[in-house]
């Protein structure tokens, strides 16, 4: 009567832990999911849920909910997990790191340029980055991908290509082999190439060494991943301001010798393939490949109104200091726009006006949107939305807002409207240009380097658990072939019962090896939330680890038990396991059956697969949670029993 008391207690107690957990992590989704939900329908109100240019499409069929996607972008808040799958939430914050597909471990993720509702205009291009006009190639955010990291690997890439072709196309006295036109990331990457190969060259800068980079507002971050640089060696800093990234290329190009002929405009391309004439405002320059590294900046749009062309309107921010005091009005609403007027609220007191013609902020980054609030909040920036600007005068500025005329004062006017892309001179260059709709590049196009690092890690982990809790379980049942088929009386009469039984010298043993190994099960969650994890390898050997490990486990532990059940705690603690790895499996069939990989499962039955999947997926976290705390306890009463394996 009093085993059955304790059995039954027993059996509440792990029946209670099991269905409050399950509550908890079902009303921790719940919450989840709600907050996403009203994220998503705020930001598609206000026009944020449209991605610029590059960005990720989601198979949601596909999709496990691993969340590993969401905690890998590095602008923190573009994606969510809505419906128990992946969505774009913020797509105008998306900015086309390409982490999100790298880290999807069932590769649910895959990048595309523009959406059914924004085309967006990219030059075509091969997987090598040439363009429709054999011997011009087109590197950096011109191809639609932004990022330094993005640009420099494509101009390196670019240069590589058109190198290795020089030697098919004649080779006349007087002709530069490879001629690159700008000096952002991708031109420096491209000229850096060729300086490698030891090539004739000739770097083309219509402004200032940096590109695009050169005109950002000052303490702006630019990098955010590190980078390979030819001659000079990775760039380790995961993040940089603009000063800090031009005094690096600054540096680069003092050690490296790169020459940059800068104030030399590049106007028109002459010729075919091996001998080109490039007109420029310097002169005419003949080369046999040319490598356009110009980005999308071209000309800074204007507003379209009168006095556009006084001497205090400005299309940059440079230096804050140098408005210090003065009435400044800021014309835009994008991230440049924004970070220009907070810089100036937070340089020294100058009284700044943002004036912008929509409703909201949708295209500006969420921190870029925190920091004005705030600022407007002090009184230090005035916001005009739905203002258009009418004309400007010395000392003022005049909006219309609302069908009323509103004068700003203004001592300086700074337009950050944007640019045009440069799809004149592309077409006057001949170089076809298509718009997208959702289309997805090339492989090569996002940049093989959207994930770079080795699947060594996890093949050696898989190798080595496969081969060390293989090679046990065929140990140990070699071993043991006489002594498991027998029954509990018979084999405390066996010369092997002291080495075999659980708190034997071999069944204690096979007990912590066993708990080491289903304690590497973890390594699968951690390689998913946590950033330093993702250096050792891709995320989807690491879901192949952790199904390995859950299916060597419970055989291991089998062998730890002897294949008996003595006590609660015990037989709890493998039941867990073995529940643990049946819904593991059940939840990969289901998963897989989500997919619709049955040719004859229609769209009505997947969905309600789908969210079947969900549900599963909670009952297998409670079952993983009683694992833990069963193992845990399980080793707790044998320490307290005075079990210390060889100690």
């Amino acid at each position: 009567m009093t085993q059955f008391i304790e059995l039954s207690v027993g059996v509440a107690a792990v029946v209670a832990f099991v269905v409050l957990s399950a509550v908890a992590l079902a009303v921790r989704e719940f919450l989840r999911e709600r907050r996403e939900r009203r994220r998503m329908k705020r930001l598609q109100a206000a026009g944020m849920h449209l991605p610029a240019s590059l960005h990720p499409v989601i198979d949601v069929d596909r999709c496990i909910s691993s969340a590993a996607c969401v905690a890998a972008c590095p602008e923190g808040d573009v994606l969510g997990l809505v419906e128990g799958a992946g969505r774009l939430v913020h797509g105008a914050a998306c900015v086309g790191h390409g982490q999100c597909a790298a880290e999807c471990p069932v590769q649910a993720i895959h990048l595309v340029f523009g959406t059914a509702e924004r085309g967006v205009d990219i030059p075509v291009l091969t997987a090598t980055f040439e363009t429709n006009r054999p011997g011009v190639y087109i590197a950096g955010e011109l191809g639609g991908m932004g990022l330094v990291r993005n640009a420099i690997r494509q101009g390196v890439a670019a240069a590589k290509d058109a190198i290795t072709k020089l030697s098919r196309t004649p080779h006349d006295a007087g002709f530069l082999d490879v001629v690159v036109v700008g000096s952002g990331p991708a031109g420096l990457g491209a000229g850096l190439a060729c300086v490698e190969a030891g090539i004739t060259y000739a770097v083309l800068e219509q402004n200032s060494v940096g590109g695009t980079v050169a005109h950002y507002p000052r303490h702006k971050v630019v990098l955010t991943e590190p980078v390979e640089v030819p001659l000079f060696g990775t760039i380790h800093r995961a993040e940089m301001s603009k000063e800090e990234l031009l005094s690096l290329w600054s540096e680069v190009i003092s050690e490296t010798g790169l020459q940059i002929r800068v104030g030399t405009k590049l106007e028109q391309i002459e010729g075919q393939d091996g001998a080109f004439t490039l007109k420029t405002s310097a002169g005419d320059l003949k080369a046999r490949k040319v490598v356009l590294a110009i980005g999308r900046r071209g000309t800074p749009r204007h507003m379209e109104c009168e006095g556009e062309e006084a001497p205090h309107v400005v299309y940059a921010l440079t230096d804050p200091e140098q408005y210090d005091n003065a009435h400044v009005a800021v014309v835009g609403g994008g991230d440049s726009a924004i970070e220009a007027a907070v810089a100036l609220a937070q340089a020294k007191p100058a009284t700044v006006t943002l004036v912008y013609r929509g409703e909201s902020f949708f295209r500006a980054k969420e921190k870029n949107r925190l920091a004005l609030a705030e600022q407007e909040k002090l009184g230090r920036i005035r916001i005009l939305l739905k203002a258009q600007v009418q004309r400007i005068e010395p000392g003022r500025l005049w909006v219309q807002r609302e069908r009323q005329p509103i004068d700003v004062p203004a001592d300086y006017v700074l337009a950050l409207l944007g640019g045009e892309p440069p799809t004149a001179l592309l077409e006057r260059l001949q170089i076809r240009i298509d718009r997208w709709f959702g289309s997805a590049p090339t492989k090569t196009a996002t940049g093989t380097h959207l994930h770079t690092v080795s699947r060594g890690m996890a093949d050696f982990m898989t190798a080595a658990l496969l081969l060390i809790g293989g090679g046990m379980i065929a140990y140990l049942t070699y071993r043991g072939r006489a002594y498991y088929p027998l029954d509990a009386d018979a084999r405390e009469l066996s010369p092997l019962h002291a080495m075999l039984r659980s708190s034997g010298m071999w069944g204690h043993g096979i007990g912590i090896a066993a708990t080491a190994v289903m304690l590497t099960n973890f390594l699968y969650a951690a390689r998913k939330r946590l950033a330093w994890f993702r250096s050792l390898g891709p995320i989807r050997h690491w879901l192949t680890v952790h199904v390995v490990v859950g299916l060597l486990t419970p055989a291991i532990i089998a062998f730890h038990a002897a294949f008996q059940n003595k006590n609660l705690i015990a037989a709890v603690s493998y039941y867990a396991v073995g529940l643990v790895v049946v819904t593991g499996i059940i939840g990969r069939f289901l998963y897989g059956r989500a997919q619709g990989r049955n040719e004859n499962l229609t769209a009505t039955r997947k969905h309600p697969l789908k969210r079947l999947m969900r549900g599963w997926r909670l009952i297998h976290l409670t079952l993983a949670l009683l694992m833990v705390v069963t193992i845990i306890i399980h080793v707790a009463v044998s320490l307290l029993l005075g079990y210390r394996w060889i100690l």
